[in-house]
This record gives C-alpha cells, sequence and structure tokens, in this order.
C-alpha cells in the first residue's frame, strides 16, 4: 500500500493529465497518472500476456474519476456507436494476445449508462477462473470465450467485474472478501471432545501388531451461523461415545469498513453449551431466524458394515471407534434462541412421531434420524427430515400437529439445474429478503445459490434454476481432512448491516474461517 501511494504522487508530480478514459493499457506495471493496477487473484501478476510470451500488458483502472458501464471483449478494434477502445501507451496496439498469438482480443468500453448495464462498474479484477454469470463477465458478441490468453496458451486469465449496489455480486467471491481464521476460547465449558479412529491387528497372546490411523471417530458434524450488529455466532453439534454435544459460538466483527481486512477478530468464545443427554450422534442441522433444529440420533459404528469393512474392523476386537448408546432414540431436536442466547428453550420429537402426520405408505422407518436440511423460505420454515419435506404451522414447535406434510415434485419445481454445486451440505437462506438454496460440496471452492419462493395457499416449494448465482471463493471451505476422511462444513448468512459471511468449521469444533463482502 505504501508503494502504490509514492508511486501515485510521484506521477502527478510530473504534471500528468487526469485520466479521461476508465481504463488504460500499460506496457509497465508503473500505471498513468490516476490510474492504479487492476486487482489479481489466484497467484496472477497483472501481466495480461502472463506465460504466454509477447508484450508485457497491464490493465490499468481509475474507476472512481471516470464512470464505466460496459466492457466488451471483441476480435476487431472496431467499437461501434457508443463504445471507445482501451487507450495505450508503450507501443502496444491494443491486442490483448500482442505478439503472443493465439485470438486478437480488443477491450472496448463504455461511459454511457444503458450500454453494457445500468449500474456502474466498481471494481475489475484479473481471476483465474471463469466467472460463472455473465453479469460479472465483459460481453463478447464475436464468440470468444473470455479468457484474455484464448489460443495463446500461458494463465487462463479472465476479468471479473462487479457493480455498485443493487446488483447480486456482492455476495463473497473470489475476488471480494478477505479471509478470517478465528480460535475460541472454550473457558468452563468441556472441549468437543474430537477421537481418531484406530484399527489394531491382534497378534497371538493377545498383543496388538500396531495401530493404524485410519479416520475419525468422534468430530464436529454440523454448523449454522447467525449475526447481529456486533458478533457473528456459530452453532455447532459433536459426536460422542455415548452423549453428544451442542455449542454456540461467539466472534466479535471488527467492523471494517474495508474488504481487504478480517471482518471477524481472530478470537471467540463459547457463549453457551449443552450435552445432548441419550443422543450421541446430533447431526444435520437446519436454522431459521434463531431457531436451530438437529437430527438427533444415537449411532453405533460397530453397525455400520460399510463403514466397519472399509476400517478393516470386522475383526472382533480390533477398532478402537466404539459407541457406549445411552438409548437408541432418534429424534428432531430443536432449540429457540428467539429471547435468550444462553438459555433456549428445547423441543424434541422422535422420529416415530412423525408417522402420525404422513400418509401409509409412506411412512418414517425406524433407522438412524441422519438425514436433515432446510431453512426459510419466504417467511416460512421448511425442512426436509428423513427425505419428507414439512412445514412448520406455527404455535408449538415441539408439537408434531404444527408441522403438515408438504409435496414437492424434484422434476416439477425442484430441478437439478446445470452448473448447481450439488453436494451435501444445503440450505435455505435469505438474503436482500429473497430465499435461495445454498449448496455446498466437500472440497469444492464453488457454490451455488439458486432463487426458492413458497406459496403457503398451495403447499407449494419451488427452487428455480433461472437466476442461479454461482460463486468461487479464494481459501473456499475450512475442508479438513483426518486420516483419510475428508469433512467440510459451510454455511452463509447475512447480517443486519447487509454484510454476507461464509463460514467453515474444522472438523475439530476450535476453529473458523470467516470470507465476508464489504459491509454497506
Amino acid at each position: 500500500m505504501k508503494l502504490n501511494f509514492l508511486l501515485f504522487t510521484v506521477v502527478l508530480g510530473m504534471g500528468g493529465a487526469w485520466p479521461s478514459s476508465p481504463v488504460y493499457l500499460s506496457n509497465s506495471w508503473r500505471c498513468p497518472s490516476g490510474y492504479s493496477l487492476a486487482k489479481t487473484s489466484g497467484g496472477l501478476n497483472g501481466d495480461l500476456n502472463q506465460s504466454a510470451g509477447g508484450k508485457d500488458i497491464f490493465l490499468c483502472v481509475a474507476l472512481y474519476a471516470v464512470p464505466l458501464y460496459g466492457l466488451k471483449l471483441q476480435q476487431n478494434r472496431n467499437c461501434g456507436s457508443g463504445w471507445n477502445l482501451t487507450p495505450t501507451s508503450g507501443g502496444l496496439n491494443g491486442d490483448l494476445n500482442q505478439s503472443a498469438g493465439g485470438k486478437d482480443i480488443f477491450l472496448c468500453y463504455s461511459k454511457n449508462p444503458g450500454q453494457g448495464g445500468t449500474k456502474k462498474i466498481r471494481n475489475i479484477y484479473l481471476t483465474k477462473r471463469r466467472p460463472v454469470d455473465n453479469l460479472w463477465m465483459p460481453s463478447r458478441p464475436d464468440g470468444l470465450n473470455g479468457d484474455l490468453n484464448q489460443s495463446a496458451g500461458g494463465k487462463d486469465i479472465f476479468l471479473e467485474i462487479f457493480r455498485e449496489e443493487g446488483s447480486t455480486n456482492w455476495l463473497p467471491s473470489e475476488s471480494s472478501f478477505n479471509e478470517a481464521m478465528t480460535n475460541y476460547n472454550f473457558g468452563r465449558y468441556p472441549n468437543p471432545g474430537y477421537e481418531p479412529a484406530d484399527v489394531c491387528v491382534p497378534i497371538i497372546g493377545g498383543l496388538g501388531l500396531g495401530c493404524t490411523a485410519v479416520g475419525p471417530c468422534w468430530h464436529a458434524q454440523q454448523m449454522v451461523s447467525f449475526a447481529d450488529k456486533n458478533y457473528l455466532y456459530v452453532f455447532y453439534t459433536m459426536s460422542q461415545e455415548r452423549h453428544g454435544k451442542a455449542y454456540l459460538l461467539r466472534a466479535p466483527l471488527t467492523k471494517a469498513d474495508s474488504n481487504t481486512l478480517p471482518a471477524v477478530e481472530s478470537s471467540g468464545t463459547v457463549l453457551w453449551y449443552e450435552q445432548t443427554t441419550n443422543f450421541n450422534h446430533p447431526g444435520d442441522l437446519v436454522i431459521s431466524g434463531r431457531i436451530i433444529l438437529t437430527a438427533n440420533q444415537n449411532w453405533d459404528p460397530m453397525e455400520d458394515k460399510d463403514w466397519y469393512l472399509q476400517l478393516g474392523c470386522d475383526l472382533p476386537g480390533t477398532c478402537t471407534c466404539k459407541s457406549n448408546l445411552a438409548s437408541r432414540r432418534q429424534a428432531l431436536t430443536m432449540w429457540d434462541f428467539g429471547d435468550s442466547l444462553i438459555s433456549p428453550r428445547r423441543y424434541t420429537i422422535d422420529k416415530s412421531t412423525f408417522n402420525s402426520i404422513l400418509p401409509d405408505g409412506d411412512k418414517m422407518d425406524n433407522s438412524d434420524a441422519d438425514d436433515l436440511w432446510g431453512g426459510n423460505v419466504d417467511g416460512h420454515l421448511i425442512i426436509q427430515f428423513e427425505s419428507k419435506w414439512l412445514h412448520f404451522k406455527g404455535t408449538s414447535l415441539g408439537t408434531v400437529r404444527s408441522w403438515e406434510r408438504i409435496s414437492v415434485t424434484r422434476e416439477a419445481n425442484y430441478p437439478s439445474c446445470p452448473g448447481e454445486v450439488d453436494g451435501s451440505n444445503k440450505l435455505f437462506t435469505t438474503i436482500d429478503d429473497k430465499s435461495y438454496l445454498a449448496s455446498f460440496e466437500t472440497d469444492n471452492d464453488c457454490y451455488s445459490l439458486r432463487p426458492a419462493s413458497y406459496d403457503d395457499s398451495t403447499k407449494k416449494l419451488i427452487v428455480s434454476c433461472a437466476g442461479m448465482i454461482v460463486q468461487c471463493t479464494r481459501g473456499g471451505q475450512l475442508v479438513h481432512i483426518s486420516r483419510d476422511k475428508y469433512r467440510a462444513f459451510q454455511t452463509i448468512t447475512q447480517g443486519p448491516n447487509g454484510q454476507v459471511f461464509l463460514t467453515s468449521l474444522n472438523m475439530y469444533g476450535t476453529q473458523t474461517q470467516v470470507v465476508a463482502s464489504k459491509p454497506f
């Protein structure tokens, strides 16, 4: 930052003219007076011909000095009415692949509202990933694919554009956040209690030939989050041998006014803890406002044949991961933090009880309660619990008659979408008063948001492909590998100031990573 400032003041002192165009191509990283280099991500160095040979070409921007409404990439210099070819210096001819071969690519710009967009472009980034939505790319009228090195080899380099408030690209993305890692002080509360799983091979005399660490045994299961004007809160569940655990973490917001600074402090605390008595494996979570639901189950790893055969645990006495179940209950447990963040109201409905509101031939079985997701859609709490779509009608959370079955046909009103991130981590979320289905996938830096709506009069939930957003985050999930088993937990929420937080949790339940958009 100091270097950029010094360069800027020195160049101004040389009597340079104030910018007349919002973008400029330079053969040097030293931009003309009033300009600065376009920001980069993913290891790019700013040279549009990086690793392709040819001329050094750097994109300079002056977006706060000159209005910019549209950018387009094309294969000739004739930009057309209302558009201008990006000016150059240092012997550059305007071709972004100059002397590198490949396609002829020229960058045109428009300062006129309505040509290329109605919202001003406020930031331009160079990124290695192709932005999924055309909203965040220059237009390409003659068939270019957007790669500034198309057919020239070298690095894949794309322009990603961010407009002023009003568009959806304020969401945390590869170019609009700075990550923050937060560690938590558990104080008087018990530590989460992560335990690995080992396989030991017995030999004559009962002595072990040796133990091999093969995966996690008891670990963090799932997480959700919410925010107020001062804090970000993370609720997560933890499996254990006999009674599971649930935690509510709290981390102060930094209230930084720039997305180049962490949004959350590096240290947080445990605000609330509860032992999930008689349930050793609280798992999947749903959040709606400050109501949090979990699929509360009892799980014995030795009864999961796929699991123990995979680990070689079919030999009696060879595995260290064993449960000591206090019960066999399977249930939906709910906490309402609406009145108090340290003393929530708790409700539990046994899984089998839901059969009283389900039709014959479509009842829940007696297997583990290990399938739950959902959230708030247009002000309604909707969940998919054990493959049944349920809607909370109001009154009492703990009364099964307060719930009703709704019909959702996947092919008709919940189809799969081309390009959607199809992970097992799903939730409904509300951003700017609009409902979305958010999908995350382990070991994938991208996530998708699909518009969702619910009509209570027809009991119809619709999740649309039209308007789907796919974003990728530099750093992505806090993906954590323990032995041979990957686990990633991620969630998205919006605070009261409009800031959007993308939060992930490590498998040990001790650290979160937060990426966030700039506060409004």
